[in-house]
């Protein structure tokens, strides 16, 4: 990993993505890809996203939101959650009857190969049909007839079932011209399908986990997922990585300040300072419209507050109501002098917000990738007060590109050790440390009070 060679601790005191996955996406749902092996695909347009997730799909409706800004997202990630258990299936083979049934009742020595479950193959011989009356009744004589599988008839269709379930489940029909040969002559279309291992329900996190195996290229997690067990469980394995989480909830007691159990309050107490918690009256999806018009913007150039959401609804709320979501710190969606707007972009970590979490995020990833870099494109770094000026340079250089997108202020600084103060064990082990810097983020204005006077 990056951070093995590259390590970057940035503190906040009141306190990696690749460049293009700093502004991703992840959707996660629970509506499963045409692909049956697919748990995560990329999408730059709404109209691929329709390709796969026709409009009124939960996948679908999520998506439009986070294409509903001014700016559109690069790309957007779907993720594929299994939320039910699905038991494992038995292997089917399926031919197509003939309908005619004195061409049936005309056979006395029937024949047709079965194999069950890869085993040797049973010829079935000496099948009498005279005395058949219908599909149904030519299925009950073969069914008597196979050993480790059951034979119906569907709607004219005779399914061979095996007995057993699970990967190494199957029926495969074949010919044979002992008598009478059945196959693709009276049974036609025939198609063999293996059986299915169990499905096992994923909880969401970790479904993160096994789509982040395939593709970890993305920042913000957005989901259908409204339980309060559901988002805390997510907002805490969030909390662990460089990453956030654009949650939605509708519960009302968050707008209601006796109430001290709502989820509002738990990831606050909890301070999830990687979740943005904001609140809802409906399935707006409005984690998903936050996070995917707002995250095209680069770090430092945007304040998450005072936003409007593309194809949300507003809350109708109180004052009262405003105050007691945004004391716990939910984030609310409503109408202020005529504008739909964002209160206030808050984390639901006291004191911070999301483009502090971004900004920092954003600081780490750029120096490590910079410093890497050039170790990388150099085909030495001297151990001496040269080199160490080299790997300053890659952290001042970032630091510069923060100022002029204002993510930090003018007054940062780097400092950077002298060779005879490095321990005599780093020099051994070829680790320099001890390079720090110090920045104060820029931050920005969420409320505003001017006091004014006129005589």
């Amino acid at each position: 990993m990056l951070k093995d060679i590259v390590k970057v601790e940035i503190s906040r005191e009141n306190s990696t993505v690749t460049r293009k996955g700093f502004g991703v996406l992840l959707i996660l749902g629970g509506e499963a890809f045409p692909e049956p092996t697919a748990i995560v695909k990329s999408y730059a347009t709404l109209t691929e996203v329709e390709a796969d997730f026709p409009v009124g799909t939960i996948n679908h409706d999520m998506a439009l939101k986070a294409f509903g800004g001014t700016v559109s997202p690069e790309n957007i990630l779907i993720g594929y959650q299994q939320r039910v258990t699905i038991p494992e299936t038995a292997g089917v083979a399926t031919g197509i009857a003939d309908t005619t049934i004195g061409n049936w009742t005309a056979i006395a020595d029937g024949s047709l190969g079965v194999t069950v479950d890869g085993g040797t193959i049973e010829v079935l011989t000496a099948l009498d049909f005279s005395t058949a009356t219908d599909i149904a009744s030519v299925a009950v004589i073969l069914d008597t007839a196979v050993t480790g599988a059951t034979v119906t008839d569907n709607a004219g269709v005779l399914t061979f079932t095996s007995d057993t379930t699970g990967i190494a489940s199957s029926v495969v029909l074949s010919s044979d011209v002992t008598g009478t040969d059945l196959y693709e002559t009276l049974i036609t279309g025939i198609t063999s399908t293996a059986g299915s291992a169990e499905v096992i329900a994923e909880t969401p996190t970790e479904a993160i986990a096994n789509i982040s195996v395939i593709n970890d290229d993305w920042y913000a997690l957005a989901t259908d997922l409204s339980a309060d067990t559901e988002i805390f469980e997510i907002a805490t394995y969030i909390q662990a990585l460089n990453k956030m989480y654009f949650a939605q909830a509708e519960d009302p007691s968050i707008l209601l300040l006796s109430s001290t159990d709502d989820i509002a309050t738990q990831l606050m107490e909890a301070t999830m300072s990687r979740t943005a918690l904001i609140f809802e009256s409906a399935d707006n999806y409005s984690g998903s419209a936050w996070a995917g018009q707002y995250l095209p913007f680069d770090p430092g150039t945007i304040n998450w507050a005072h936003k409007t959401l593309g194809g949300v609804t507003v809350s109708k709320l109180t004052s009262a109501e405003k105050a007691s979501a945004q004391g716990k710190l939910c984030n609310t969606y409503t109408t202020t002098a005529g504008r739909n707007t964002t209160q206030f972009g808050f984390t639901s970590e006291l004191g911070t917000y999301i483009d502090i979490i971004r900004s920092i995020d954003w600081l780490e990833a750029r120096i490590q990738e910079g410093v890497f870099g050039r170790l990388a494109a150099t085909l030495k770094i001297p151990y001496n007060d040269a080199g160490f000026t080299i790997i300053a340079s890659e952290v001042e250089a970032v630091l510069q590109t923060a100022e002029a997108d204002g993510v930090i202020n003018p007054d940062w600084t780097v400092t950077v050790p002298k060779l005879e103060d490095i321990p005599q064990a780093d020099k051994d082990a070829r680790n320099f440390a001890g390079t720090e810097f110090t920045a104060t983020l820029a931050g920005g204005i969420n409320t505003v009070e001017i006091q004014g006077y006129i005589s």
